[in-house]
């Protein structure tokens, strides 16, 4: 696996911030075109961007490097990224992600991967976790199409209907 410097250079203080997110959406857009290789490269100059802002809630570009890892079949760094994303949450409680359930997901799926017995655990709180969210909407087709529509949630749901069959 590649362990270069950043891909883009920093043109400007002022849009470090901006860069950092750009290159975590060219991430996203690498791995949902199956190139874990580019994912994994553009997570890691994301996340060092990001840091070097200061950044403390980092948990999606951490995510993301925990997934393209598991696409590159590398369990070792995969479980690496899972085992600091767990110690985050363990501190903070899942307070304050953007993307607590997609998360979980990518978390559950590497430990599932890897026969972790933590696996059936982390799907159950994200089960939990992903009920709670939908308890608080109060429209009965909005709480529908939030549980349906949204990928991590619906893949979630999936999980652990599977599990609990």
């Amino acid at each position: 696996m590649s362990r270069g410097t950043p891909l883009a250079p920093s043109y400007s203080r002022g849009f470090q911030s901006e860069e950092g997110w750009a290159l975590h959406l060219l991430g996203e857009a690498a791995l949902t075109s199956g190139n874990a290789q580019a994912a994994y490269e553009h997570y890691l100059a994301a996340l060092e961007v990001r840091r070097g802002l200061g950044e403390v809630e980092t948990s999606d570009s951490q995510a993301g490097l925990a997934r393209a890892c598991l696409g590159l079949g590398d369990m070792d760094q995969a479980m690496a990224h899972v085992e600091e994303l767990l110690a985050i949450w363990e501190t903070r409680r899942m307070l304050g992600l953007d993307r607590p359930v997609l998360d979980m997901l990518i978390c559950y799926q590497v430990l599932a991967a890897a026969l972790d017995p933590r696996a059936p655990g982390l799907l159950e709180e994200g089960y939990r976790l992903l009920q709670e969210c939908a308890a608080n909407i109060e429209d009965e087709a909005l709480r529908r199409a939030f549980l349906e529509n949204v990928r991590p949630n619906r893949e979630l749901l999936a999980i652990w209907k599977g599990v609990e069959s």
